[in-house]
């Protein structure tokens, strides 16, 4: 799962799995396809996660540190 369990909860934004594993694969599945709610959850907190991280907040959130970063340099001066 690599970094994923850091960004993304289990069945709010994603179904997680182990790797290599096929048969945790296959019940999550059959679990998001017999469970609208679950689906319909997922695809919400999916949508959350992307506008989370696409570029224009990146951007914003480095936009923001950065101008931090100076104003606590020209306090210290």
């Amino acid at each position: 799962m690599g970094a994923l369990p850091e960004t993304l909860r289990d069945g709010e934004e994603a179904l997680l799995v182990p790797p290599e594993s096929p048969v945790a694969l296959a019940e999550a599945l059959a679990r998001a396809l017999g469970d609208a709610e679950l689906r319909r959850r997922l695809a919400d907190g999916g949508r959350r996660v992307a506008r989370e991280h696409s570029w224009p907040a990146i951007a914003e959130r480095t936009e923001a540190a950065l101008g931090r970063l100076l104003a606590d340099q020209r306090d210290s001066s």
